[in-house]
C-alpha cells in the first residue's frame, strides 16, 4: 500500500511541473551568463570593456544585474527594477563605469570601465538574477607594463634667434631597439621630428623645422629623445608633444615654450616702426598748418620733404628686416609701395610747384608710371619665380617655361614702353602700356591656363576699345596733330599686342597639339590690326579736311570718348575680379584682388596733368592722408602683427598685411584722380562759360605743355552749329 501511494504522489507532481505552475526549484535551469576567457590587460589611464552576457534575452521585469569587486564590498553599477542604479555605485567608479542601456534587453550586461587607474587591478563579479534563477561569471584586470615619458617640470622661457633644448626621456625597462617610434610635434600637428627602426628622419619635419630640430644622437641609447631646437621663432611659442610607441604601449609628454622675447632684429623694426609713427603724427599738425598758409621758406620745405620721405624710409628697412620672420611675397610688396609711395607724395605735393622746374617737370610725367612698375615689377618677379622654380621646371617639361618667358619679355617692353612715352608727355601710350602690364600679370596669377586663351581675347577686345576711344578723343575731338610720328607711336601697342597673340597661339597650339581649340587668337589680332588701319584711315582724312568742325560736335565727342574710356576701364577691371575669383580659393583672392584693384586705379592717373584748379584744403587733406595716415596704417599693421605674433606663438595673427595696406593706398590714388576729375570740370565750365559770352569765338587756353588729356584745345577758331 505504502510503494502504491508514493507512486501516485509522484505522479500528481509530475503533471503539476508540467503545468509551468509549480516546482519551480525542480526545472533544470536555462540562464546561462558568459565572461571573457581570460584575464584583461589594461594600459594604465585606458578604458576597458568588461564583458558579460546571457546567451537568450531575459525579461526586464523581475531582472537584476550587479557589477562588484570579488575582494571588497565596492559596487560598480548596478541594473535594477528596469533602470540603471547609479546611486549604488561605490565613490570610486561614479561617471567612469558605465552599462550601454540599449544592449540589456538583448541580454548584454557588459560595463565599459575608463580611465584606469592601479587600484582598479582585480577580479570582478557580474552576477544576473532573474525571477527563476541566479547566475554569475568574474573578469580579471590586469595592467600592462606602464611606459613613462618625462619632460620638463617647468615652462621654457627663451628668446628669438636663441637654442632651447626640449626634454623627453623613457623611463622604462624596454631597450631602445624595441621602440617602434619616437615623434617630437609642434601641437596641434605640426610634424618636427621622427625617430623610427633606429634612425633619424629629418624629411617627416615641416619646412619651418628642418635643419632646426635635431636629436642628441649620443643620448638615444639611454632612452633620451631630448630635442634641440635652434634659431627660435615666435610661431615656436606654445606646446610640444613628445609620443613614444612600442608594439603594444605607448606614452606622451609635453613640453611648453611659455615666452619668447624679443630678438634684437625685432626691437630694431619695434623701433623703426615707432620712429615712423612718431614722426608721420608729430609732423601731421605743422606741416598741415604751414600748408594751409602756404609756407614756402627753408623750415618748412625742410618739414614738407621730411614728412614725405622719411617715415616711409623707415618701413622700407623695417620690413627688409622683417623678411627673415613673415611672408616673402608679403614683406616684398610691403616694402616696394612703401619705397615708390615717396614718388606719388611728390606728384600729390601742393607745394610741387615751387620746387625747381626740372624737378617738377620730372615728377609731373614720371611718378605715376614709376610707381606703377616699381610695384608691378616686383609683383611679377615674386609671382614668376614661384610659379617656374627648379620644382616646377622638372615636373613640367613642356612649354609653359616658355610661355611665361614670353610674359615676362613683353611685361619688361611695356614697363619700360610707359616710362619713356610718359617723359616724352604721350600719355595715352604710357596708360595703354599699363593696362597691358596688367593683362600679363593675370596670365602669371592664374593656375589653371585652360581660360588663357579666352583671357586674352576679352582683355586685348577691350583694350583696342581703349586704345580707339582715346585717339579719337585727342586727335579727333581735340584736334592734335597726327602724324607719322603719332600713327606709329599709336600703332606700337597694337603691334605688340598681336605680336603678343601669335606668339601665345604658338606655343599653345604646340603644347596641346590642337591649332583648332586657339585659332581666335589669331583671327582677333588680324581683326585688330585691320580696324586700326581704318581709324588711322579716317583720322588721317579728317585731318586733311581744312574746314573747321563745329565746337558743341567736339565737345559731345569729346565727353562721349571720355566716358567710354570710364566705362571700359571699370569692365576690364571686372573681368580681372571675374578671373581671380573663378581660379583661386577665397584666401588668395582676398590679396590678390587687393593687389589688382591698386594696379587698376594707377593707370588713369598717368592720363592726367598735375591739377591747379582744385580746392585748397581738400588738396592738403589729399596730401597729408598719403604721407601721414598711410605711414601710420603701414607702421601699425607691421607692429601689431609683431606684438601678437609674440604673445600667441601663432604663425598668422593678423590678414596678410598687404590685404591691410593695399585698399588704403587705392583709396589714397583714387582720392587723386577724383581731385583731377575735379579740375578737369572746373576748366571746362570754364570754357563753356567763356565760349557762350563770346559767342563761340574764344580760344582754350591749354596747359603748360600743351598735352593734357582732359583739355579741348581750340587749335583754330570753331564756328558755331
Amino acid at each position: 500500500m505504502f510503494l502504491l501511494f508514493w507512486f501516485l504522489c509522484s505522479l500528481v507532481l509530475t503533471s503539476a511541473c508540467s503545468d509551468h505552475t509549480l516546482c519551480v526549484n525542480h526545472k533544470p535551469s536555462s540562464l546561462h551568463v558568459e565572461g571573457p576567457s581570460g584575464p584583461l590587460v589594461v594600459p594604465l589611464g585606458g578604458a576597458v570593456l568588461l564583458p558579460c552576457s546571457a546567451q537568450d534575452p531575459l525579461p526586464l521585469e523581475g531582472l537584476r544585474v550587479e557589477w562588484s569587486r570579488t575582494d571588497s564590498e565596492s559596487v560598480v553599477n548596478v541594473f535594477q527594477q528596469k533602470e540603471i542604479r547609479a546611486e549604488l555605485q561605490s565613490q570610486s567608479f561614479r561617471g567612469r563605469a558605465d552599462f550601454f542601456p540599449e544592449e540589456i534587453s538583448r541580454g548584454n550586461f557588459s560595463i565599459l570601465l575608463s580611465d584606469v587607474t592601479p587600484e582598479d587591478a582585480g577580479v570582478y563579479r557580474c552576477g544576473v538574477s532573474s525571477s527563476q534563477d541566479y547566475r554569475e561569471t568574474t573578469v580579471e584586470i590586469k595592467l600592462s607594463e606602464r611606459l613613462v615619458v618625462r619632460g620638463a617640470l617647468h615652462p621654457i622661457f627663451t628668446s628669438v634667434g636663441e637654442e632651447v633644448i626640449l626634454s623627453c626621456s623613457v623611463d622604462s625597462q624596454i631597450p631602445v631597439h624595441q621602440l617602434e617610434e619616437v615623434t617630437w610635434k609642434k601641437y596641434p600637428d605640426i610634424p618636427v621630428l621622427l625617430f623610427q627602426e633606429n634612425q633619424t628622419f629629418s624629411e617627416f619635419s615641416h619646412e619651418s623645422y628642418r635643419e632646426r630640430a635635431e636629436f642628441f644622437t649620443t643620448e638615444i641609447p639611454r632612452g633620451n629623445f631630448s630635442l634641440r631646437l635652434k634659431d627660435v621663432r615666435m610661431e615656436d611659442k606654445g606646446q610640444f608633444i613628445c609620443e613614444v610607441h612600442t608594439a603594444d604601449l605607448s606614452g606622451q609628454t609635453t613640453v611648453i615654450i611659455q615666452q619668447i622675447g624679443f630678438s634684437s632684429v625685432q626691437i630694431c623694426i619695434l623701433l623703426l616702426c615707432f620712429t615712423s609713427l612718431t614722426l608721420a603724427v608729430g609732423l601731421g599738425a605743422p606741416v598741415f598748418i604751414f600748408l594751409h598758409k602756404r609756407e614756402t621758406d627753408r623750415r618748412a620745405m625742410i618739414m614738407y620733404i621730411f614728412l614725405a620721405f622719411s617715415p616711409n624710409i623707415c618701413m622700407f628697412i623695417a620690413f627688409g628686416l622683417w623678411s627673415t620672420e613673415g611672408f616673402l611675397s608679403e614683406v616684398i610688396i610691403c616694402s616696394a609701395v612703401s619705397l615708390a609711395r615717396c614718388l606719388m607724395l611728390m606728384k600729390t605735393a601742393p607745394y610741387l610747384n615751387t620746387l625747381p622746374e626740372r624737378w617738377v617737370r620730372e615728377v609731373k610725367t614720371l611718378s605715376a608710371p614709376l610707381y606703377y612698375t616699381i610695384i608691378a615689377t616686383v609683383v611679377f618677379s615674386v609671382e614668376f619665380a614661384n610659379r617656374t622654380g627648379i620644382q616646377y621646371y622638372f615636373y613640367n617639361r613642356d612649354l609653359r617655361l616658355a610661355e611665361r618667358s614670353i610674359l615676362v619679355m613683353a611685361a619688361a617692353v611695356y614697363g619700360i614702353g610707359s616710362i619713356i612715352s610718359a617723359r616724352f608727355s604721350l600719355r595715352i601710350c604710357s596708360f595703354l602700356c599699363l593696362e597691358v602690364y596688367n593683362c600679363a600679370l593675370l596670365i602669371v596669377f592664374i593656375h589653371d591656363e585652360s581660360d588663357t586663351p579666352d583671357i586674352y581675347n576679352m582683355i586685348s577686345g577691350v583694350f583696342m576699345v581703349m586704345l580707339l576711344l582715346l585717339s579719337l578723343q585727342r586727335h579727333c575731338f581735340q584736334q592734335k596733330p597726327f602724324k607719322c610720328l603719332h600713327i606709329g607711336v599709336s600703332f606700337f601697342p597694337v603691334a605688340a599686342a598681336c605680336l603678343l597673340h601669335a606668339s601665345v597661339f604658338a606655343c599653345f597650339g604646340i603644347r596641346m597639339k590642337n591649332f583648332a581649340h586657339v585659332w581666335t587668337l589669331p583671327f582677333t589680332a588680324v581683326m585688330y590690326v585691320t580696324v586700326w588701319i581704318a581709324v588711322v584711315f579716317v583720322m588721317r582724312r579728317q585731318h586733311e579736311n581744312k574746314k573747321p568742325r563745329c565746337s558743341k560736335w567736339r565737345g559731345t565727342g569729346y565727353v562721349c570718348c571720355a566716358v567710354g574710356v570710364s566705362i571700359t576701364v571699370t569692365i576690364n577691371g571686372i573681368i580681372y575680379l571675374h578671373f581671380l575669383r573663378k581660379h583661386m580659393t577665397a584666401k588668395d583672392y582676398s590679396g590678390y584682388s587687393a593687389l589688382m584693384v591698386l594696379l587698376h586705379v594707377l593707370p588713369p592717373a598717368v592720363l592726367f596733368d598735375h591739377p591747379r584748379n582744385i580746392p585748397k584744403l581738400p588738396h592738403i587733406i589729399l596730401h597729408l592722408f598719403g604721407s601721414s595716415g598711410l605711414s601710420v596704417v603701414t607702421s601699425l599693421t607691421l607692429a601689431l602683427e609683431l606684438i601678437l605674433k609674440s604673445g600667441t606663438g601663432e604663425p598668422r595673427t593678423l590678414p596678410e598685411m598687404h590685404i591691410i595696406i593695399l585698399p588704403f593706398e587705392s583709396l589714397f590714388i583714387s582720392g587723386w584722380i577724383a581731385l583731377q576729375i575735379y579740375d578737369t570740370w572746373m576748366r571746362m565750365r570754364r570754357r563753356i562759360k567763356s565760349n557762350f559770352e563770346a559767342g563761340g569765338e574764344a580760344d582754350l587756353q591749354v596747359g603748360e605743355d600743351g598735352e593734357e588729356m582732359e583739355v579741348l584745345s581750340s587749335l583754330s577758331k570753331s564756328p558755331e552749329c
